[in-house]
């Protein structure tokens, strides 16, 4: 596909959309279905309260009827997806915001490591530190934002987002996971809820996944993996079950992060199963707040002290940011931004 045929993308899918559906609906089993519900309908009619048979069958073929209806729709709206996702893949745009983007987060892990980052915790804070005060964005400023329109469908470079100056959970976590595997470390995108240590609690979000919808990063290292969440600065280690994580250092008794296994697995697009299943395989690290102090303490007098040479660095990839922005936005197509309120970090700067 060439960079002009990136605008035609939307109008390839609603004809693929249609026609695909079309032949959902028309299917000999759908047919067949419709024509069963038709006549029983029809001899319900007609025979009227004299047998109530007919009215039973009338129902369970109509259910049939609304069900592959159903079923229709959510598997054409699924063809369409992956078919934009394919079409957007086969772009040139596609291919130079994949091709800056893994430039930009070797240039990160390769800062790090001269930086003689060599924890994950460290790298991790460190990683948070850059974020908020703007230097792994173009315009020199990161701000939590939703979207009003997101097209984003292609997980694969939701860390680009970062680039922009804005994004959500899903883009700084995957951002951050790229750069822990890029530097060697087995980390996994996972998706988790708020929970709090009450029975009432574990019910709830066992039988509500909707309210897992924030995404964090699992990392393993050398000492076991955990969880650091970057958009809230939170670390947390997991419980004995590995269900639930306990939120290192929160003031707020007993609250915990829900792991939504499950809901990640139906979210496969968003996640590498090797990474996935080196992080479920292994042990939990043991961690407290005298550890995460002391990794936030180190992490800022290398911030301080290096301070010439981050921003040296951020002149050095700075027209790379804003290339990288600059194609995930035409991908994306995300636009009416807005910023929400009572979601915004409030970040201090240093």
């Amino acid at each position: 596909m060439t960079s002009r045929q990136l605008c035609n993308v939307s109008e390839k899918v609603a004809s693929a959309y249609q026609s695909q559906l079309t032949s959902f609906l028309t299917d000999q089993r759908n047919i067949a279905k419709l024509i069963s519900f038709l006549t029983s309908l029809g001899l319900t009619v007609t025979m009227g309260n004299n047998n109530m048979l007919f009215p039973i069958i009338t129902g369970a073929t109509g259910y049939a009827l609304t069900t592959s209806i159903l079923k229709a729709l959510k598997d054409t709206k699924d063809f369409s997806l992956e078919y934009k996702r394919q079409l957007i893949r086969g772009s040139q745009e596609y291919h130079n915001c994949v091709d800056l983007y893994d430039s930009l987060v070797e240039d990160i892990a390769h800062f790090f490591r001269y930086l003689n980052l060599k924890d994950s915790l460290d790298i991790g804070l460190f990683y948070q530190c850059l974020l908020y005060n703007g230097f792994l964005s173009y315009n020199g400023d990161f701000n939590y934002h939703k979207y009003n329109y997101d097209g984003g469908i292609c997980p694969e470079i939701y860390g680009a987002r970062i680039s922009s100056g804005t994004g959500v959970c899903r883009h700084i976590a995957t951002n951050l996971k790229d750069i822990y595997e890029k530097m060697g470390f087995t980390a996994s995108y996972l998706s988790v809820g708020g929970a709090k240590s009450t029975w009432v609690s574990n019910v709830k979000t066992r039988i509500m996944p909707s309210s897992i919808n924030h995404a964090v990063v699992c990392v393993k290292d050398t000492y076991g993996k955990y969880i650091i969440d970057p958009t809230w600065e939170k670390v947390a280690t997991f419980d004995n079950d590995d269900k639930f994580a306990h939120i290192i250092g929160n003031t707020e008794k007993d609250s915990r992060y829900v792991i939504g296994y499950t809901t990640l697995i139906n979210r496969r697009h968003l996640l590498n199963y090797d990474s996935y299943v080196g992080v479920r395989k292994s042990p939990s690290a043991i961690l407290d707040t005298r550890d995460v102090n002391q990794s936030y303490e180190f992490i800022m007098s290398v911030f301080y002290s290096q301070r010439s040479r981050i921003l040296d660095f951020y002149q050095y990839i700075s027209r790379k940011l804003e290339q990288i922005s600059f194609y995930e936005q035409k991908i994306a197509n995300y636009h009416d931004v807005d910023q929400v309120s009572n979601l915004v970090l409030t970040k201090q700067r240093f």
